[in-house]
């Protein structure tokens, strides 16, 4: 995924590289190493990836974009955030989006997935398909909504 297609406060996955090194006396060995996925939340977007804040610590972390997967948006995660509701967010305020002047939108829910619908003068109607959490965060800050996704 490309870190141009994320904001501050998304979560991705990032895998995360340890690697096992053994010393012996002076000498230092690399035997290997794991990769473990973390899911992380992003406090500033760069070219070619990410920073986050270390839970243990509060530093800064950068990560490139190669090790930035997104988050599938699941089932187990639209009930816990969601339960049963349909219409999660709609407004009809203008405003100025990358596909021009928006006139209104709309997030649903349907069934196991998420859609949203744009009005746009350029574009008329735009109906998008929600696969990943971070795309779920996007629309819900175009419908106004400041929500925090509980994983």
């Amino acid at each position: 995924m490309k870190a141009t297609d994320l904001m501050i406060g998304d979560y991705v996955f990032c895998d995360w590289v340890t690697h096992k090194v053994y010393f012996d006396g002076d000498v230092m060995t690399d035997r290997g190493y794991k990769v473990s996925r973390r899911i992380i939340k992003v406090s500033s977007v760069n070219e070619g990836g990410i920073t986050f804040k270390s839970l243990k610590d509060g530093s800064q972390i950068s990560i490139k974009e190669e090790d930035l997967v997104p988050i599938p948006l699941t089932q187990e995660i639209l009930e816990k955030n969601y339960g049963k509701e349909t219409q999660v967010g709609i407004s009809d305020k203008p405003c100025w989006g990358e596909m021009g002047a928006i006139w209104s939108t709309m997030l649903w829910k349907c069934e196991n997935s998420f859609w949203l619908e744009v009005s746009t003068i350029a574009s008329g109607f735009v109906k998008k398909h929600i696969l990943y959490v971070h795309e779920l965060q996007h629309a819900l800050r175009l419908c106004g909504i400041e929500k925090e996704i509980e994983l």
